[in-house]
């Protein structure tokens, strides 16, 4: 079959490459054609947005001068000179106006201004007559066209003849502006600083850009970094303002130029290897058929049971496949069944040793099974029970799987140390939390420290590298496979008594006390005292509590006896205090109460039940004072509202009043108050006196002054101004407006 393999990969990987490989230039030039596509789309608009910004940029500095020129009288006062004493001041001016100029415009290399009167040029560096000035020609030649009102061309210009000349574009305006003829303003825009704003702006890694004067003179040229060939114009654009012309493209390298050149004969060559590939797959598969074909006719002998429609004898593979599945499923099914029916048989045996069931035919389903490693016959058997400590808390922190791979492991952990001890052993989980072990002893049989020895070995291990919390029961030696059960019954009590043992790895059967005989209603006396201490609102409770769980261990009780002993407590406990409110009655009832009892049923040792316990008593606790104590409040304030309805004619009254009279802090009185009636005093007190107030000025005809005595204010006018605020009128419109009502 290797052979065969191999044979088909030889004859089509090689076509199969070389036609993925055509797929895949082929694919590289399209994809190169999309891109120059898109690359002369991105380079028009980069080159577009670097004009405009350029244009921009000149057309607002051009602008600003402008401004500058009509606005600042400094100027004309340069052009027609005053006969006084400050014409320095006037020049130091100007030529402030113009540095001003030059530090807000970063281009601008130099500005200088031309008077017409006397000949003289004004520049940042003084004054000069126009024929030692070192730019008379260009000056002269401005002057003669003052229509040119544009760019100039690239020129050299320097200040002074003795200088080296700077690259410079000018603009000329005439003065005053904007057609007068008694001077002249020149600005000088650096090239070289016009060239870094160029080149700022411009992708320096791919693209060039080449700018060109109206003469057609190239004014810059920019590469890129990397530069190795300039490509194709891919854009032109005249920047009219500049009047210059602006070419761009993209750096071409020499693989992209000769892909280029021949993508249409690599385009022929990719469809003649697809159809020579097809061509010769043809061919090959044709013939390497011919094993399938021979195949075929071998099984058109027998008597296939094909069921489904779709499969014909004309659908070769189908029908092998069919085949060959078929054979393999009846010969899993097989495998699958006697494997069933073997372990069923052994999970049978195994539970009916360690149940003590009787079996006449016991010895000849063992010699069958041979569940016990070895020929010989063991000379003892013991039982271990392994059980998984806070099992619900196991089942939330594992998914299933992980569970089953856990417990798995807990079982070949433990048939190692025992493997190790020269025994062997038989495992089945009894329950979903048990694993039972029936040992057996090939040789003398260890006494119990051995037995103990393995027990705590295998609890540290799984303990230390599994993290799962066990408990494990051993059980007493027996000779015979029909006493296994005693051995089992034996652990499994030991298994009962964990909790008053303390003990939370190995239990050995054999180490348990005598068994007490255990009474519930010894049990009554020390409960009732629990709870009376516990209504006293006292700590007694808690040494009743811990007396009682030492009873627990001196009686030596099992775990369901310690369970039912703490139900029946808080049973009591519930009786009592539940119907004091419903908080205390919620407490025993809902998921709070079911988290906390399972808590205790699934815990490993007595001292984590009494921690359980005793946290949960101890909130109950909180919880019973909390609701004693607002009985008594209640009562108080309910005593402080009585007083204050029979004394709210008492001018005196108030919170310092109230506290002399009940002995509790006038802060305090006010927080019970807005506690228990969502009210201040000051307001209810308030309220009171104003519903009398009423009453009195509809009722009788007595003077605001003796009303306002009457509901305990001292003068008429604080009474006067609390009632309107209160009621919304005056007393005395109050009176008038009640008896026109009656009226």
């Amino acid at each position: 079959m290797n052979t065969f393999s191999r044979k088909f990969l030889l004859i089509y990987m090689p076509i199969f490459l070389l036609t993925v490989t055509v797929l895949i230039f082929m694919s590289f030039l399209i994809v190169n054609d999309i891109s120059r596509s898109e690359t002369s789309k991105a380079n028009h608009i980069s080159t577009s947005y670097i004009v405009d910004t350029v244009d921009r940029t000149m057309s607002e500095m051009e602008m600003k001068v402008l401004q500058e020129l009509e606005l600042e009288n400094s100027y004309n006062d340069f052009l027609y000179p005053s006969a006084d004493a400050r014409s320095n001041e006037r020049y130091y001016n100007v030529v402030n106006n113009m540095n001003t100029l030059i530090n807000n415009y970063s281009l601008i290399d130099s500005i200088y201004i031309y008077r017409k009167q006397g000949d003289i040029v004004l520049t940042q560096s003084g004054l000069v007559e126009l024929n030692a000035f070192a730019d008379a020609n260009f000056l002269r030649q401005r002057l003669k066209e003052p229509e040119s009102r544009g760019w100039s061309k690239v020129r050299n210009y320097s200040e002074a003849n003795e200088t080296n000349p700077v690259p410079v574009i000018s603009l000329s305006r005439s003065l005053p502006i904007p057609f007068g003829q008694d001077g002249m303003m020149v600005i000088n825009i650096s090239k070289y600083r016009l060239e870094r704003m160029i080149n700022g702006l411009l992708s320096g890694n791919v693209s060039y850009l080449d700018v060109y004067d109206e003469s057609g003179n190239q004014v810059f040229e920019f590469l890129g970094s990397g530069y190795l060939k300039k490509g194709k114009v891919l854009t032109t654009i005249h920047a009219e303002h500049l009047n210059w012309t602006f070419r761009s493209g993209i750096q071409a390298g020499q693989l992209f130029s000769w892909v280029s050149l021949i993508s249409y004969i690599w385009i022929v060559i990719g469809i003649s290897t697809i159809i020579g590939a097809m061509v010769f797959i043809f061919y090959m598969t044709r013939r390497n058929y011919q094993p399938i074909t021979t195949m075929m006719k071998r099984l058109q002998f027998l008597q296939l049971p094909i069921t489904d429609a779709k499969l014909t004898l004309k659908d070769d593979l189908t029908v092998i496949s069919y085949a060959l599945d078929n054979l393999i499923e009846q010969t899993t099914d097989y495998e699958k069944e006697r494997r069933s029916n073997e372990h069923v048989l052994r999970r049978q045996l195994f539970r009916g040793l360690i149940e003590g069931e009787r079996m006449v035919d016991l010895s000849e389903r063992i010699e069958k099974m041979k569940p016990f490693a070895g020929d010989a016959k063991p000379k003892g058997f013991t039982v271990f029970i392994v059980e998984l400590n806070r099992y619900g808390q196991f089942q939330q922190n594992f998914s299933l799987s992980d569970q089953n791979i856990l417990k798995y492991a807990v079982m070949n952990v433990l048939n190692e140390i025992i493997n190790d001890h020269h025994m062997s052993g038989w495992y089945d989980w009894i329950s979903s939390d048990k694993l039972g072990t029936i040992v057996s002893m090939k040789e003398d049989i260890p006494d119990k420290t051995v037995l103990r020895a393995v027990g705590e070995k295998c609890h540290s291990w799984i303990n230390e590298h599994l993290r799962i919390s066990l408990t494990m029961g051993i059980g007493t030696v027996v000779t015979e496979p029909a006493e296994i059960y005693l051995s089992y019954q034996a652990a499994d009590s030991a298994l009962h008594h964990k909790l008053t043992l303390g003990q939370e790895a190995v239990v050995m059967s054999e180490e348990l006390p005598e068994q007490s005989h255990f009474h519930s209603y010894q049990y009554f006396q020390s409960m009732s005292q629990f709870v009376r201490e516990f209504r006293l609102a006292g700590d007694g409770w808690r040494l009743r509590l811990d007396a009682i769980f030492q009873s627990f261990v001196n009686d030596n009780l099992r775990n369901e006896e310690i369970h039912l002993q703490l139900e029946t407590l808080m049973k009591i406990l519930e009786r009592e205090v539940g119907d004091l409110s419903d908080t205390l009655a919620n407490r025993f009832k809902g998921q709070q109460w079911d988290e906390m009892w399972t808590s205790v049923v699934q815990a490993s040792s007595l001292h984590e039940v009494q921690k359980i316990v005793s946290e949960w008593l101890t909130e109950l606790f909180q919880t019973y004072v909390s609701v004693n104590e607002s009985k008594s409040y209640k009562a108080l304030i309910e005593e402080i509202k009585k007083y204050i309805e029979n004394n709210y004619s008492n001018p005196d009254l108030s919170l310092k009043h109230l506290s002399d009279q009940f002995q509790i802090s006038g802060k305090y009185a006010s927080y019970l108050f807005k506690e228990e009636f969502n009210t201040k005093f000051v307001d209810f007190l308030v309220h009171l006196r104003m519903n009398r107030a009423e009453s009195l000025l509809e009722n009788t005809n007595d003077t605001i002054q003796d009303i306002a005595m009457n509901v305990g204010y001292a003068n008429a006018i604080t009474f006067g101004r609390v009632f309107k605020k209160v009621v919304g009128v005056t007393p005395g419109d109050f009176r008038k407006l009640k008896h026109t009502e009656k009226k």
